[in-house]
């Protein structure tokens, strides 16, 4: 089974991986290595608990953000009213991890 698996960088230097399908899966880890592990062995744990009724999307889409989209989703773009962590854009990535 392959589940998407976002990563983004923590406050604390660590990586953290979230697998948006499943609700709640979430996990970190030091090294891009070490966090896959991590949220794979997060993710088939929350699946041998898998509440009753629970159906996974097997339908997901992914979208490309041009560089020059970057400026309107900047932290100083405070009349926007929208306020990012500065480099999340440089670092988070979605993939596509075998379960």
């Amino acid at each position: 089974m392959k589940l998407p698996v976002i990563l983004t960088p923590g406050e604390d230097g660590w990586i953290i991986a979230e697998c948006p399908v499943l609700p709640g899966c979430i996990s970190q880890g030091k090294t891009k290595e070490e966090v896959l592990d991590n949220i794979r062995e997060a993710a088939e744990l929350w699946l041998e608990e898998e509440p009753a009724g629970f159906e996974i999307s097997a339908e997901y889409t992914e979208i490309e953000v041009h560089p020059r989209c970057r400026s309107h989703l900047a932290p100083d773009n405070q009349s926007a009213g929208i306020a990012l962590p500065t480099g999340l854009f440089d670092f988070a990535l979605t993939l596509v991890v075998d379960f």
